[in-house]
């Protein structure tokens, strides 16, 4: 009888300990207690690219027609109605080869004022009254004078198209025509529009 109950006894114990090793080999984690997993910051920082850079204006005489770069020479130079010049041309170093008996003034920025040349028996007189942004004349005043009147111009432009330097190679202009006569004080008065062309060479 005392060795059954001492089987009794050792039975119960291995037991209680298999159960004992059963209950912890099951026991479920708590959160705290499982793996924490990082994300990495997979954001890459990206730079702007620059701004094309401006040509810029490579001498005094080139800044007063508002040309970019090493401009060699524009052809032609010419407003609504008017075949002012054949052309403008520069130098090496952007000096303007200007005609004889033609004259120009600059605004305080170094644009065009004002322009005074003479064709045949005809004066012309340019005086730029606006300019946009970019220093391109918007509003022109346009005098002709001969031995019979005067013609006055009054003129607007707007820029269409322009080459890879930033200079303007197209462009229409809206302008009022004022015809005096000074003999008979006859007067008419047009208006009209224009699209004009040039072509820019560069060294």
């Amino acid at each position: 009888m005392k060795h059954i109950k001492t089987f009794a006894l050792a039975l119960g114990a291995a037991c209680c300990i298999f159960t004992a090793c059963n209950n912890t080999n099951n026991t479920t984690p708590t959160p705290s207690d499982q793996d924490s997993t990082t994300v990495a910051d997979t954001t890459v920082a990206t730079e702007e690219e620059p701004a094309a850079e401006v040509p810029a204006y490579t001498s005094d005489d080139r800044k007063a027609f508002s040309l970019k770069g090493n401009v060699k020479s524009v052809t032609p130079y010419a407003t609504a109605e008017l075949h002012i010049l054949e052309n403008i041309r520069f130098d090496e170093n952007g000096k303007w080869k200007k005609p004889g008996g033609t004259t120009i003034a600059r605004n305080d920025e170094g644009f065009l004022k004002s322009l005074k040349t003479s064709t045949g028996d005809q004066e012309i007189n340019i005086t730029c009254n606006e300019h946009d942004e970019n220093g391109l004349p918007t509003s022109l005043t346009v005098k002709t004078e001969d031995q019979f009147g005067e013609t006055t111009y009054k003129e607007t432009y707007t820029y269409t198209e322009f080459d890879a330097q930033g200079n303007w190679t197209k462009c229409t202009v809206k302008f009022t025509k004022t015809y005096a006569n000074w003999d008979t004080d006859y007067e008419e008065k047009t208006k009209g529009s224009a699209t004009l062309k040039r072509s820019i060479t560069y060294f």
